[in-house]
């Protein structure tokens, strides 16, 4: 799959997921996307991205000159975590809307409403893990440490276990 880097970026800003993960979806649902005249067929995707829902919208190219794919990919409502007190706003996109209810009545299984070789990129899953290589835990942390890590962004929880494992190394 390819995709604009530009589009890559505005999308990782926008919704905080690079349109390269769109790959490691288990897409379960596509329908066309008819709401107007692309100039192409474009479908409107609907799967999960490490257990998280997602919605995707893409085109498949025939021009070899351009990409086969091109991949925009946007949190839904259900990807958000009911846990927090304040919860993120939903980022709107007009090019990939929400999903409805009358949208998922439409929609088919992905390997009905795409063509083979499209279905195989998108990945079905997760698959074994080879080895483990962490552990879950409940862990209890003073808030200055919790929003210390946050502060960095996503990926907090990593760069604690970073920060432990060079502390237990020395």
């Amino acid at each position: 799959m390819e995709f604009d880097p530009s589009k890559d970026e505005e999308n990782v800003a926008k919704h905080g997921i690079s349109l390269a993960r769109a790959s490691d979806m288990d897409l379960k649902v596509v329908l066309p996307d008819e709401r107007k005249d692309y100039g192409e067929v474009r479908y409107r995707g609907f799967g999960l991205i490490d257990g998280k829902a997602y919605s995707l919208a893409f085109t498949i190219r025939s021009d070899p000159d351009r990409c086969d794919q091109s991949v925009y990919a946007a949190p839904t409502a259900r990807s958000s975590s009911g846990m927090s007190k304040h919860p993120k706003p939903r980022a709107s996109d007009s090019d990939n809307p929400e999903w409805t209810e009358a949208d998922f009545r439409a929609a088919k299984p992905a390997d009905q409403g795409l063509p083979p070789e499209i279905v195989a990129q998108f990945r079905n899953t997760r698959g074994a893990q080879r080895a483990v290589k962490k552990v879950p835990v409940s862990l209890r942390l003073s808030p200055d440490v919790v929003s210390h890590f946050k502060a960095s962004g996503p990926g907090w929880q990593t760069r604690i276990d970073e920060t432990l494992k060079r502390a237990i190394s020395k």
